[in-house]
């Protein structure tokens, strides 16, 4: 196809004879000015370390595919918080995007790995992309330096410098950099230079001053003196080894006149063969006694084997690796604190935990507390001046929060994509597809894009709200004749059970689900027949008087094991009723439970304070 341009257009009849596109100049362009950054000044499109978790573009213009950039003011992009653990490097971006006809500095995240590698480039009839810095956030930063930050503006394989026909290449600050690295190597290895010449220099004086007086006047004079001052060492030396041979002579004398030696025998051959004796007759009596005890040995051990076999004796009535029933195991009291984290000035009401080890705790004090893994704060805000109730993240690491007023979902940088308004939230989850789920006088679902998905009409307070994996969906209420309902799922049931303030539930192969109710001093398990429920296991968890109203706060469930808060302590059971342990709080209500994949505990109390705990420990009893 041959082609030609720009020609005046000409007007026949209402029309013009000739329309040229945006995309046809920008090929014009193209074809003479090349792409990347334009040179003048030097820190054009120049990526800079803050003492946060962001960078700053510096202003500046950029070129792409005959299109320009331009960026007028510092641009400020938050970096996503680092991993407790992994590494990860981003890469500072622009993108020219031909389906949303813009060019934009963007971020692209690169993955966590212990040796990470940077995101490739895009550079395809959609999407083309220049590199304007590689970002290497390390595991635990909180910063983002200038160390952290790889220049790829001068690398015209990512990036390159647009020149030639526009302006001159500004270098300065290329130039600066280098001098700057040039005087500090130089500077070095002058300086160590003259310290091993000051240190040879000194090493020669001292040598020299040491000969010199030798090696003037009568020369052959003063080397014999020498000479004779080391044969009078030398003969030192002798009457000394003569000394000490004499005196060995006589020790071994007395050996064999000693009336203290413990030895029968004279000799010193016979007394090394008499303590052999004896000790091999020690170890056949310890291997007879510990094959007494019911280990086997034998007096060829050696003493490290004879020694391990002693600790392998059972003393009473169990030993390491035994295995005991659950009636045998007597429940300890303990329950060893990590950290305690002191930054709320209310009661602490909701905790969740992400797959990265952040908490995130929400307060009487109307803020959200980011926290991570060590204890430390790392964000807080005021979602909306009313108390924070409820928290809950989604497998991909979106945060819910329930205030007095809304649901509000973000990000953990605290950017809110949406709030919903639904007041005096008691309880909220999320499922695998994005969708909240909130109770108050009636129970709503939201969608992924914060849209009402359903709602039921409002009534008696729903204290909870729970949904399984097959998508059946529960509320439980208060003192209620009707407690326990399946409110989303076929068929659909009520069931009347004393209280069910707070539901966890479990999704089951096929369509068979099981519910764990907690109220009261009770954990029930309702199992989900499909057309109809009935009661498995029930464990009380407290030895309060019955019906001891509002002793349960707060029940969750992680991989297999059901963890109750109540107002004095804190019960961990697994999914057939049985208590694993427990935590006593010294009478602090717990008002909410997180676990991490590693089964470490968080909760968040009256005291106002969130506690890391590590897992339960239980003592073998016999009785």
């Amino acid at each position: 196809m041959e082609k030609s341009g720009f020609f005046n257009a000409m007007k026949v009849g209402d029309t013009w004879d000739r329309v040229y596109k945006a995309e046809t100049y920008a090929e014009y362009f193209a074809s003479f000015i090349g792409n990347g950054v334009f040179p003048n000044p030097s820190t054009n499109l120049q990526v800079i370390g803050t003492d946060k978790m962001q960078v700053i573009v510096k202003p500046g213009k950029g070129w792409i595919n005959g299109y320009k950039y331009e960026n007028t003011d510092d641009l400020i992009l938050p970096i996503d918080v680092a991993d407790g653990v992994l590494h990860r490097i981003d890469k500072i971006v622009l993108r020219y995007d031909v389906v949303e006809r813009e060019i934009r500095a963007k971020i692209k995240k690169g993955e966590f790995a212990s040796e990470p590698k940077a995101p490739q480039l895009t550079r395809d009839a959609d999407m083309y992309e220049l590199g304007l810095a590689d970002i290497k956030v390390n595991a635990g930063s909180i910063s983002i330096t200038q160390v952290d930050i790889t220049d790829l503006r001068l690398n015209k394989e990512v990036c390159g410098i647009v020149h030639g026909t526009i302006d001159q290449v500004d270098t300065t600050t290329i130039f600066n950099q280098y001098l700057e690295w040039y005087k500090n190597i130089t500077g070095k290895t002058e300086q160590e230079l003259q310290n091993i010449k000051g240190n040879l220099e000194t090493d020669f004086n001292i040598w020299f001053n040491g000969v010199k007086n030798i090696l003037s006047g009568d020369v052959a004079g003063n080397l014999l003196n020498l000479i004779n001052k080391n044969k009078d060492s030398i003969d030192s030396v002798q009457d000394n080894i003569d000394i000490l041979e004499k005196s060995t002579a006589s020790q071994l004398a007395d050996i064999t006149t000693d009336e203290d030696r413990l030895t029968e025998n004279k000799t010193i051959t016979g007394a090394i063969n008499e303590l052999f004796t004896f000790a091999s007759n020690g170890k056949i009596k310890i291997a007879t006694a510990i094959t007494g005890k019911g280990v086997q040995a034998s007096g060829s051990d050696s003493f490290d084997t004879l020694s391990n076999k002693i600790t392998s004796i059972k003393v009473g009535d169990c030993n390491f690796g035994d295995v005991f029933p659950v009636s045998k195991i007597e429940l300890v009291n303990k329950q060893p604190q990590i950290w305690n984290f002191i930054g709320h000035s209310s009661k602490v009401n909701a905790i969740a935990v992400d797959k990265s080890g952040y908490i995130y705790s929400g307060s009487d004090d109307n803020t959200f507390k980011e926290i991570n893994s060590n204890g430390q704060q790392v964000l807080s805000f005021n979602p909306d001046n009313t108390p924070v109730k409820k928290i809950a993240v989604d497998k991909n690491g979106y945060i819910y929060i329930a205030t007095n007023k809304s649901v509000i979902k973000m990000d953990k940088q605290g950017n809110i994509f949406w709030s919903y308004n639904f007041p005096y939230i008691n309880s909220l989850t999320v499922d695998s597809a994005g969708y909240v789920y909130a109770a108050s006088t009636s129970a709503i679902c939201i969608n992924p894009n914060g849209e009402k998905e359903w709602i039921t009409s409002s009534g008696d307070t729903i204290n909870a709200i729970a949904v399984t994996g097959n998508g059946n969906v529960y509320t439980g209420k208060q003192n209620q004749s009707s407690s326990l309902k399946k409110i989303v799922g076929e068929p659909k049931w009520y069931n009347t059970y004393y209280n069910a303030d707070y539901i966890a539930t479990d999704a089951m192969e096929g369509d068979y689900s099981s519910i764990y109710v907690a109220s009261c001093l009770n954990v029930k398990e309702i199992r989900d027949h499909g057309d109809h429920a009935d009661t498995g296991w029930t464990t009380k968890i407290s030895n309060y008087p019955d019906y001891a109203m509002y002793f349960v706060s707060t029940l969750k469930l992680y991989n297999n094991r059901i963890y109750i808060g109540t107002k004095e302590s804190v019960v961990k059971l697994d999914k057939q009723g049985n208590i694993l342990w427990r935590f006593n709080t010294d009478n602090v209500r717990v008002n909410a439970i997180a676990v991490d994949g590693n089964e470490n505990m968080y909760i968040g109390s009256d005291d106002n304070t969130v506690k890391k705990l590590i897992d339960g420990v239980a003592i073998i009893s016999r009785s």
